[in-house]
Order: C-alpha cells, then structure tokens, then sequence
C-alpha cells in the first residue's frame, strides 16, 4: 500500500496536463437574461463583508467568508428575518423578469422561425412562374414554359466524367 502511494504521488508531482477536463456541460448564461436573485446568506454577507475585511485586514477573502458564515449559523432567526424577507421580494422581483424575458425570447424564436419557414422567391423567378401560366406549352419547340433556353438546355445537359454519365440537375429541382 505504502509503494502504491509513494508511486501515486511520483506520478502526480511529473504530471503537467490540466487538473480538470474541460467539459461543455455547463451551460452558458443567454446574454440578456436577467440575473438570479441572491440568497438571504449572501445579503448578509454582502452588506457585513466591508466592516469585517475592514476590522481583520490581514485576513484572506475565504477565511472572512467562512468567519461571516459561522455568524450566520449562530445567528438566531429573528435576526436573519430581515435579509430572508428581502430575498423573498428579489426573489418576486426575479421571477417576474424572468418569465417577461422568457415570453420576450420565445416570440424572437418564433419570428425566427416564421421567417425561415416563408419561401424566399426573387423577382425573376416570381416573374418567371407568372410568364409559365400565360405561355402555352409547344412541344415542338421542347422546352417547358417559364424556363429559359439555356437554364433548360442546362437542366438536361449531360456531361461524361470517369466514364460515366450523368445528369445535371437544374437548381429548381434539387432536394434541400
């Protein structure tokens, strides 16, 4: 056991990767969201933190931390009661903007995708599906109505390429 923990800790002292996996399962704040109400602890803390820091200068971040929690433990509850009733009117407060920027987000969404779902059509190929109804189909001619000479010589153009042929296919008629 004793060998296994002397080589662990070799290992570890050779090691120079990163100490943690990057992961992208935390998820990213929306810009524009509004920002999460804070807890009855952390008022507290927030409005202490500046005396306390003040009276213990030498005194790291964290360790004020820890010390302002420990108060907040032994505080009795009728002294707390002030800064639970401000969290519960951020907390309304907080609930109300949220729900106004989710209904807010929820309507671009849908704009967006009412506006990807309209089919986009130029003015030449409005002008063009117009021109097909009036024009009667010749077949002498062998070529449809609405489509020009050269969008339908290419549309049944076939080219030979390794030895085989294929068809080249007009725009109008490829999947998307």
């Amino acid at each position: 056991m004793e060998k296994e923990k002397e080589e662990f800790n070799k290992q570890k002292d050779d090691y120079s990767g990163p100490w943690r996996i990057a992961t992208d399962k935390v998820k990213k704040k929306e810009p524009g969201a509004p920002k999460r109400s804070p807890s009855a602890f952390f008022l507290f803390v927030n409005q202490r933190r500046a005396d306390f820091k003040s009276e213990n200068p030498d005194m790291p971040h964290t360790e004020v931390v820890k010390a302002l929690g420990k108060i907040w433990t032994d505080m009795p509850e009728e002294e707390k009661y002030p800064f639970r009733e401000e969290e519960l009117h951020l907390r309304a407060k907080y609930k109300a903007e949220a729900d106004q920027w989710k209904k807010a987000v929820k309507a671009r969404k849908k704009e967006e995708k009412e506006m990807k779902a309209e089919p986009k059509k130029s003015g030449a190929k409005r002008a063009a599906v117009s021109t097909a109804a009036a024009t009667p189909y010749d077949p002498a001619s062998d070529q449809h109505p609405g489509i020009s000479s050269s969008s339908a010589a290419s549309a049944v153009e076939k080219e030979t390429k390794g030895g085989k042929r294929r068809k080249k296919v007009h725009k109008s008629e490829q999947k998307m």
